[in-house]
């Protein structure tokens, strides 16, 4: 999605003190691209398509499916790039601004743009958070007010550090595609859009959904003969996806994505690895894979590669670390003889 921005000529600002020019950008970002009927003063020229801004790239794969023809999606945290501590850029805000739909993960994966956001006031986008859609409490140390449910389901995921990446769990993701589908029809009743716009987003949903079943099914039936396998991952993203398809994570590289161990550290790791039976050890393309493949190394078993985000298309992701999973543990197993 392309945005103009109309900030002022910097020779205009040149000799203006800095207390000015802030309070002129922040009057700029609280104006830009809204009316004050809270609509975008420059629509997109097709009845009922929206500006849609996702936080991450495999939340676009799963937001776009259920735009109305002519709507626009922009993924704030370019693909290849980790989430983790990504910082909001001027461009980001006025992006953001002048969305109508705000949708992102929670749990405090991007702080940035929940205080954005709540800067905004009244005049913010309409907002979907991943995590409050599916009741999954979270978000304690940033200050954000958010209405958690408690569900039966899926909260013993809170032992711990909460694991954000709830867009890895394929159950959860068909729950958040019905989530998805409801808050966009509401979005474009609210607008007395045309009827075929809100015919686009019940036929989007209903493929994706397809879509997502057969992923599960994919993963169900590909490590169903690796239950129990154990693995080594290089930050803390896989808990759900191991609990939800039966197998373990074992240890992690980086707990808190901070410095790696020492070398002493990493051979006790990989001693350890070897009394449990690890079978395989992954890094990720976001990280660096150099301690992970030398705890590989060490403990004489497959290494591989998992990535958390991706691109834009979310299946594909999956798929992608389906195939890993099953390779590498069917690796493992051909070297013990099972296989």
């Amino acid at each position: 999605m392309s945005t103009t921005d109309r900030r002022p000529r910097l020779a205009a600002l040149r000799l203006a003190p800095l207390a000015v020019v802030l309070a002129a950008f922040a009057v700029l970002l609280g104006s830009c691209g809204r009316s004050e009927g809270g609509r975008a003063a420059d629509s997109l020229p097709t009845p009922g398509a929206l500006r849609v801004v996702v936080t991450i790239p495999p939340l676009e794969g799963l937001i776009a499916p259920l735009l109305p023809e002519g709507s626009e999606i922009r993924s704030l945290v370019p693909p290849g790039a980790s989430p983790h501590g990504y910082e909001l850029t001027p461009g980001d805000a006025a992006v953001l601004a002048r969305a109508d739909l705000v949708v992102y993960v929670g749990l405090g994966l991007e702080p940035g743009v929940v205080s954005a956001l709540a800067r905004r006031g009244k005049a913010a986008p309409a907002q979907l958070c991943m995590a409050e859609a599916l009741g999954i409490g979270g978000e304690p140390d940033h200050g954000h007010d958010h209405a958690h449910h408690d569900h039966d389901d899926d909260c013993d995921h809170d032992h711990g550090p909460i694991d954000e990446h709830l867009w890895l769990d394929p159950v959860l993701v068909a729950s958040f595609v019905a989530e998805a589908e409801e808050t966009i029809g509401g979005l474009l009743r609210a607008r007395s859009a045309p009827a075929d716009a809100l015919v686009a987003v019940e036929r989007g949903a209903a493929s994706l959904r397809a879509r997502v079943a057969e992923v599960d099914a994919a993963y169900r039936e590909r490590l169903s003969p690796h239950a129990g396998a154990k693995i080594v991952t290089q930050h803390a993203a896989w808990g759900r996806l191991a609990e939800r398809y039966g197998f373990v994570i074992a240890r992690v590289v980086m707990p808190v994505e901070a410095h790696d161990p020492s070398p002493g550290d990493v051979a006790a790791a990989a001693e350890a690895m070897k009394r449990e039976g690890v079978a395989a050890v992954f890094s990720e393309p976001q990280l660096s894979r150099t301690t992970a493949e030398r705890l590989a190394r060490l403990a004489g078993v497959p290494f591989g590669e998992l990535d958390p985000v991706g691109d834009t298309d979310w299946a594909r992701l999956m798929m992608r670390n389906l195939d890993a999973l099953e390779s590498k543990l069917a690796e493992a197993a051909a070297a013990r003889g099972e296989g």
